[in-house]
């Protein structure tokens, strides 16, 4: 009984540090996108000492050379029309 637990227990524990190491990248992208400039040069770690949301104020404030919201109309209808043409690909 007690060796069906471990082995329950460690076979989490393996699918739980594959999925942390496999979204690792996103996980980082995520937490450097609340940090300052400032905090991003001096601290690499994960650990947020200020967290600013001044970095997607800006990215929406520079619509005149990166219209944010038209690239994501744009991915937004490409993936609507690869979902619909592997639906109609695959169904039949």
């Amino acid at each position: 009984m007690i060796g069906r637990r471990l082995v329950a227990a460690s076979r989490w524990l393996v699918f739980l540090l594959a999925v942390l190491a496999l979204n690792f990248p996103v996980i980082d992208t995520v937490v450097t996108s609340f940090k300052s400039e400032a905090e991003i040069g001096e601290n690499p770690s994960l650990m947020i000492e200020h967290p600013t949301l001044a970095n997607y104020a800006g990215v929406f404030a520079i619509a005149d050379r990166f219209d944010i919201l038209h690239y994501l109309a744009n991915s937004l209808v490409e993936a609507f029309l690869g979902t619909v043409l592997a639906l109609v690909l695959a169904v039949p």
